[in-house]
């Protein structure tokens, strides 16, 4: 008997206090309704940007898988219309890494067309996708070897005999 009573005691305070914020918030029903339109109109907007820029992602990645198997005149472009995606970035190395094959693999058949590949390689190595505030080098920061971009590094590229053969 007690319990049904403090139940119904219980029930009648939820009652009561939902009873006087409703009474308390009526003077402010438009401005919370308009409230809760512009919150929900904003949750939609950024839905639809999420989901076409995971849109863009997709296919900028499908762009740089089918260039993987093509000339790295595809990967090329890739990297030129996703200048600041990761996929950009991607598709910029892997031209780049294989235009310097291909500049090797063509130094002993063709030099004039191995010499552009190569040029084309550094070109794409020193682009501004990679070299956005990037540096790397070969035995730590003191080395003073910071990539492709000096003047020193690209001189040695070119003045650098195959290993296997110690031909130039």
């Amino acid at each position: 008997m007690k319990s049904e009573l403090r139940h119904k005691l219980q029930r009648n305070a939820l009652a009561d206090w939902l009873v006087e914020t409703g009474q308390t918030l009526k003077p402010y029903q438009n401005h919370l309704t308009i409230l809760a339109i512009g919150v929900l109109a904003l949750l939609v907007a950024y839905s639809v940007l999420s989901h076409a820029s995971a849109t863009r992602a997709a296919q900028a990645w499908e762009q740089v898988d089918a260039g993987l198997y093509g000339k790295p005149e595809a990967l090329a472009k890739v990297a030129e219309e996703n200048r600041n995606s990761p996929a950009g970035q991607m598709a910029a190395v892997l031209a780049a890494d294989t235009y310097l094959y291909e500049g090797c693999e063509l130094e002993f058949r063709n030099k004039a067309e191995a010499r552009d590949a190569l040029k084309k390689a550094i070109q794409l190595y020193e682009s501004p996708e990679l070299s956005s505030g990037r540096r790397c080098s070969r035995s730590g920061p003191s080395s003073g070897w910071r990539g492709p971009r000096s003047a020193r590094a690209t001189r040695t590229i070119w003045r650098t005999p195959c290993r296997s053969t110690k031909k130039w």
